[in-house]
């Protein structure tokens, strides 16, 4: 996952992957071996053209994703996804 903020914690990045993999169907374990071999392309691919352009935004803007993470929809997501702990 060469295009992430080296400042940003793994836990972020893990509920970033499981927002993404929620939204995309698919297994967050995959989507982040995927990502870890590089294959953040094809993934994007797989998407329609404007979440495409938003993730991409995203990962190329440090700044950006940080603000994503800390949104209360993230949270929200994030409470979600972990069974409303």
């Amino acid at each position: 996952m060469n295009n992430m903020p080296n400042n940003m914690s793994k836990e972020k990045l893990d509920l970033l992957i499981k927002i993404a993999a929620q939204q995309m169907g698919q297994d967050p374990a995959r989507l982040k071996q995927q990502l870890s071999t590089g294959g953040v392309d094809q993934i994007l691919r797989g998407l329609n053209p404007s979440q495409s352009k938003q993730i991409g935004q995203l990962l190329n803007d440090p700044r950006a994703l940080e603000q994503f993470l800390n949104s209360p929809q993230a949270k929200k997501m994030m409470s979600e996804l972990l069974g409303g702990r």
